[in-house]
């Protein structure tokens, strides 16, 4: 037979057509639904100031350094930072010295802030020690 005696076939022809078409039974949806497992629901986390603090510590690292080195290297554009940066940022923190001890207030005040940030740290760490003790695998 060839391949186009095939497709003229009048006796598949008639059997394709009195075929009845297959129909699900009447509870193949609730059956598939049934299988079908919920997937883990997921929600964005909040990154805390400590992660971002945690991450961005080598680059301030890093910068604290290349400023160093340019404050201290024979570089032709060093005396730039020397002559020039370095007198502007002693007179700034000379007032701001001034203003710091000179006053009861902003010593009270700086010492309430210390304190509440040390809470604040310790209780991070305990916070998330005892996470971990009451985490549940699943």
């Amino acid at each position: 037979m060839e391949k186009d005696d095939l497709l003229k076939d009048e006796f598949l022809r008639d059997l394709i057509r009195k075929t009845p078409m297959e129909e699900p039974s009447d509870d193949f949806v609730n059956k598939v639904m049934a299988g079908i497992q919920p997937g883990l629901e997921t929600f964005p986390v909040k990154k805390s100031f400590f992660y971002y603090l945690k991450i961005s510590w080598p680059y301030v690292l890093i910068g604290f350094a290349v400023v160093v080195f340019f404050l201290t290297s024979d570089l032709p554009f060093s005396g730039y930072f020397s002559t020039t940066l370095v007198p502007s940022f002693k007179s700034l923190f000379t007032g701001f010295s001034h203003f710091m001890v000179n006053s009861k207030v902003t010593t009270i005040g700086l010492m309430v802030i210390g304190g509440g940030g040390l809470l604040f740290f310790f209780d991070r760490i305990l916070q998330k020690s005892r996470d971990f003790a009451h985490h549940t695998m699943n």
